[in-house]
């Protein structure tokens, strides 16, 4: 299911500039999952401490006490990773070990995102600003 979000039909005269106009942007279910997997602080923590390389389930709780300097239960720890495994971003591979079986935890999937600048406040109060004279002047001469 993709969302759509376009422009809205009646702007003030600031947004019908071209370099201020809306642009469509498509979200799919998938984008949309990976952001909300990621906006949470511990998952992002997770997910760049994989970037290293596959660790065991265990040894990872332990990585993520030391990089935010809180104590995290493995319960906690285990309820982050299974989000990250249903956005696809990480994935599991068991193999015996003893009594027990070893989870080592990897990466299933790299995210990049691409970052457009805003123009700046005063550039847009400038912009505002001239609209609204060039509005209230033409309003003078009817």
């Amino acid at each position: 299911m993709k969302r759509e979000i376009t422009r809205p039909k009646k702007a003030i005269p600031l947004f019908r500039r071209k370099e201020f106009e809306w642009q469509p942007v498509k979200l799919s279910k998938a984008t949309s999952t990976i952001c909300r997997a990621l906006s949470d602080p511990i998952r992002a923590t997770i997910f760049e401490l994989l970037d290293e390389g596959p660790v065991r389930q265990i040894d990872l709780a332990k990585l993520v006490n030391e990089a935010t300097g809180r104590r995290y239960d493995v319960a906690s720890i285990i309820h982050h990773l299974d989000f990250l495994k249903r956005a696809g971003l990480i994935a599991y591979k068991e193999f015996p070990g003893g009594r027990t079986k070893i989870k080592m935890i990897y990466r299933a999937a790299d995210v990049e995102v691409r970052v457009r600048k805003r123009p700046k406040p005063a550039i847009l109060l400038g912009a505002l600003r001239r609209d609204w004279r060039e509005w209230l002047r033409g309003l003078k001469e009817k």
